[in-house]
């Protein structure tokens, strides 16, 4: 595996740098929010097969599968606001580096008396 190509201490374009920052967040969500759905399925099926819904223990089976959806439907939603605001800050900065290039470059070609 090589290492993706510097330049300047950063990467070449922000794709690249987005997914070596990112992408760990990303798999691990992704795979929490899988577990937690597999599981809260699995506790259903259970406790459907042995009919526990009214005994202490399907209460608790109940309150752990609630647990799990919400375990599941919060991480989903951390993963959706950080693309969110990702992709925001990204096109923000691609406006801000757009628009100080063409200040530099006013700046060094320029002279007082070319203007």
């Amino acid at each position: 595996m090589t290492l993706p190509s510097l330049h300047n201490g950063r990467f070449r374009d922000m794709g690249t740098e987005w997914m070596a920052l990112w992408i760990h967040f990303l798999w691990s969500g992704v795979l929490t929010m899988i577990f937690s759905i597999i599981a809260w399925r699995e506790i259903g099926f259970i406790t459907r097969a042995m009919d526990t819904r009214a005994t202490p223990g399907g209460v608790e089976a109940a309150k752990q599968r609630r647990r799990l959806l919400r375990i599941a439907v919060m991480v989903s939603v951390c993963l959706l606001s950080m693309v969110c605001a990702l992709l925001s800050t990204s096109f923000t900065l691609d406006e801000w580096s757009q628009t100080a290039d063409i200040s530099l470059a006013c700046e060094i070609q320029e002279t007082w008396n070319s203007r």
